[in-house]
């Protein structure tokens, strides 16, 4: 949570709270991955894609996070999108 939710990256709460209840975090290969998210380093192109895309307010690694966060805890997955109520 201190990694991705802010102001900017609200939408990933709800996934959150989705990987949460369905136990989605407790799956042996998912907590290890996230972790190696959050201390992976991000290429120069990457920065500059979602910097572009998402403006300077977080920074990529966050915006990477959070929708790493969003896709795993939707219902549908990729399927759904980035909308909680479809």
């Amino acid at each position: 949570m201190r990694e991705a939710i802010y102001p900017e990256t609200a939408q990933c709460i709800y996934s959150l709270t989705m990987l949460l209840e369905r136990g989605i975090l407790f799956q042996p290969p998912l907590a290890p991955a996230l972790w190696r998210q959050i201390s992976m380093s991000l290429s120069a192109t990457c920065e500059r894609q979602l910097t572009a895309l998402f403006g300077l307010r977080q920074p990529p690694r966050v915006l990477l996070l959070a929708g790493t966060i969003a896709l795993l805890g939707q219902p549908l997955g990729v399927g759904q999108g980035n909308n909680p109520t479809c």
